[in-house]
């Protein structure tokens, strides 16, 4: 499984939608196998949407996201988890 999070300084980024970078996870039995960090650099939500989709990405868990983007992250077949903040290492541990 491919986990997307924006990540600002270390912490989830508060808005998906304002968002410059992502952190991809890659998960497997609970194991973190492999991290790569992205540019998000469309701003148009189904644009967004489908360059979190070509990055493999199968959930995406953030802060706050507009109706629009996290309309077209689930029209792209990506799990939305949002409302999440606090540090990126402690959210994926959450998970």
């Amino acid at each position: 499984m491919k986990i997307a999070v924006p990540e600002w300084q270390g912490r989830i980024s508060p808005v998906l939608d304002a968002a410059s970078k992502v952190l991809l996870v890659d998960i497997e039995e609970n194991r973190q196998l492999q991290r790569q960090v992205k540019p998000l650099v469309p701003t148009d939500p189904w644009a967004r949407a489908e360059a979190i989709r070509q990055m493999g990405a199968e959930v995406m868990i953030c802060g706050a996201v507009s109706r629009m983007l996290e309309t077209a992250l689930r029209s792209a077949e990506i799990q939305v988890i949002y409302n999440i903040c606090g540090p990126v290492e402690a959210v994926l541990t959450a998970f």
